[in-house]
């Protein structure tokens, strides 16, 4: 009897950890849902924008698939000096 009292207290266990795993996983996808939508409206947005700023006449910058300009070379800094005030001067 007492096995018995310890798999249908498991299952609970079992059961209550799934039951909040689907709480958790409604959570995550509403959250998604809404990062999705907010990403969409803005994309709609610049899309909009860029729409109207090609009906205007307005210039658009060159693509930049061009290979980038020069670069700088990294800066070799000079190591700092060492004060050795402790050494015996005798």
């Amino acid at each position: 009897m007492a096995e018995i009292e310890k798999r249908i207290a498991e299952l609970q266990e079992t059961r209550n950890f799934l039951e909040s795993e689907g709480e958790r996983i409604q959570r995550e996808t509403a959250r998604y849902l809404n990062l999705a939508q907010m990403a969409s409206a803005s994309v709609k947005i610049i899309f909009d924008t860029v729409s109207g700023w090609r009906e205007t006449g307005h210039p658009m910058p060159e693509s930049r698939s061009r290979a980038p300009g020069p670069t700088t070379a990294p800066v070799a800094w000079p190591a700092p000096a060492i004060n050795d005030s402790n050494a015996d001067s005798s």
